[in-house]
């Protein structure tokens, strides 16, 4: 067991590479991807950081600010609940060192708890994140004992435990559903979409309690987050009240959930995974005369099969088209006065409809299927390599995969909008030029940073689609651009700030093909698959 979790998690961070790199240039590579990784995560955890600053003065003035803590608790508990639904089918489920691994003298039972704990350990790192930020603004602002630590970084270990194995169950639930079924990939695809849509339709429903009265805000607080999840008392009485009794009861519960887990799993492992593993064929065969297609054509396609087989690689991608119907279907039954009031900013709705080009071109920057798109090829990148067809269409069979996936919702949006809210036809063009320039500029970026930081060594790929520094870098640098129409508004109209964002996406996209032409171009002759 501890050996599977070494591999697991030296193959999770490609840590093995730095240290068995068999030239200066391949260490040097590889220690820049490392830096650029920790520097990702330094950038998001300062990100973080400001965010509880900006709300944590007012939990002082009201004398409560234990309460930012248990918030951390609560938004990485959330977070790591959504996050690890995803990674079940591909990581605990057909997984392709399955057979290679049962193959050798390990138990199946060892094999599953290799995969969680490296599941938990991946999440501790991930649940630092959140976690430490409020933490040091916390003991900045309050004096705390030395048995406050103690307390602290025991509950922090064990607060992975809960969602992992809800998520699991999840997954698990989910993944054995979609085997029984022909088009498993496209089941599993459906029940996550059905899923994500559920839990934003409860999280609003939330939104829609009475308002939390100032002078019992705490209290209220921790009302509704252990209404959610019953352990947040538990955690409060820990970091607050440093009571033992609590902390027992926050190890013991989690424990025994987790380990009874794990053995229910463990009867049941084999006929969920081999039901995932079957392959239905068609036995209605027809001659027919095939008609040839272009390369570019013929990439396409290749690349638009692969994409919908893998559920993970559909879920992890597409989640920004998905969330803007979603929220434009909530935003029109909910309607813009009550909006406003739901989410206590006062004219909200009037800046969506102000600003909405902007606001649909944030959502296309969600949605990047390019990040991993190199690196997915895998074993079979020699095939890319040495078939007769330019870097550059093989760049763009790509490129047309996010355009494919990201413009049919765009449009679906812009047309509900126009409706809505009986927008000019003008407005109704921007709501279509904007979003596609962002669309095209993070697909094309996408590309890039993956020829930067190319692997082909994957054990499972929602390490490459969800894990990896260009997973990283295609969040945190849209982050900047979607923020960037509103730094540079000032004294602007909006007619203005729509011409200019227009002239930058442009410029982005030039810049983009120029580096695909050139740069990327070269990395890819070099690549050696």
């Amino acid at each position: 067991m501890k050996s599977l979790i070494k591999i697991n998690l030296l193959l999770f961070f490609d840590i093995h590479k730095l240290f068995n790199a068999k030239t200066k240039e391949e260490f040097a590579k590889n220690l820049i991807k490392m830096l650029s990784f920790l520097a990702c995560f330094v950038v998001l955890g300062v990100s973080v950081y400001y965010y509880f600053d900006f709300i944590f003065e007012g939990y002082l003035t009201l004398k409560i600010p234990y309460i930012i803590l248990a918030q951390s608790f609560a938004i990485v508990s959330s977070m790591l609940l959504l996050t690890n639904i995803y990674k079940i089918n591909g990581l605990l489920f057909n997984n392709k060192d399955y057979n290679l691994v049962l193959s050798l003298p390990v138990k199946r039972i060892t094999y599953i708890i290799s995969k969680l704990i490296s599941l938990y350990l991946s999440n501790i790192i991930y649940s630092l994140l959140i976690m430490i930020p409020p933490l040091i603004l916390y003991i900045k602002n309050v004096n705390v004992d030395a048995i406050f630590y103690i307390l602290y970084f025991i509950s922090f270990f064990i607060i992975p435990l809960i969602p992992i194995v809800i998520a699991t169950i999840i997954g698990t639930i989910i993944s054995s559903i979609s085997s029984k079924f022909k088009f498993k990939n496209l089941i599993n695809i459906l029940l996550t979409i059905a899923l994500f849509t559920l839990i934003l339709f409860i999280s609003m429903k939330l939104e829609t309690m009475p308002k939390i009265d100032i002078a019992n805000m705490g209290k209220s607080i921790i009302d509704i987050f252990n209404n959610i999840y019953p352990l947040t008392n538990l955690y409060v009485n820990i970091i607050k009240d440093y009571n033992i009794q609590s902390l027992f009861i926050f190890i013991i519960i989690p424990l025994l959930i987790f380990i009874i887990y794990i053995f229910i799993i463990n009867r049941f492992y084999t006929r969920i995974n081999n039901n995932l593993e079957k392959e239905y064929t068609n036995k209605k065969y027809k001659l027919i005369i095939k008609k040839g297609n272009t390369p570019l054509v013929a990439l396409y396609k290749k690349e638009i099969a692969r994409y919908f087989s893998s559920s993970n690689y559909v879920m992890n991608t597409m989640i920004g088209s998905i969330m803007l119907i979603i929220s434009i279907i909530i935003y029109i039954f909910v309607g813009k006065d009550k909006l406003d009031i739901m989410l206590g900013i006062k004219g909200f709705s009037q800046a969506i409809s102000d600003y909405t080009p902007i606001v649909l071109g944030c959502f296309m920057l969600l949605t990047c299927t390019t990040h991993p798109s190199i690196s997915l090829e895998g074993k079979q990148a020699w095939i890319m390599k040495t078939i007769p067809v330019s870097p550059i269409k093989i760049f763009l069979s790509k490129i047309m995969v996010n355009l494919t996936i990201s413009i049919p919702f765009l449009i679906l949006a812009a047309i509900l909008l126009k409706i809505y809210l009986k927008l000019s036809i003008n407005t109704f063009i921007l709501m279509l030029v904007i979003p596609i320039l962002y669309s095209t500029f993070i697909s094309m970026f996408g590309v890039i940073i993956n020829m930067c930081f190319v692997n082909f060594e994957w054990k499972n790929e929602i390490t490459i689609i969800k894990q990896s520094l260009p997973a990283f870098i295609s969040i945190l640098f849209p982050m900047l651009l979607a923020v960037l129409p509103f730094v540079i508004e000032h004294n602007l109209s909006i007619s203005q700030l729509n011409i200019l964002i227009i002239i930058i996406a442009i410029l982005l996209n030039i810049i983009c093909f120029i580096i695909l032409n050139t740069i990327s171009k070269k990395q890819f002759q070099k690549l050696n698959c």
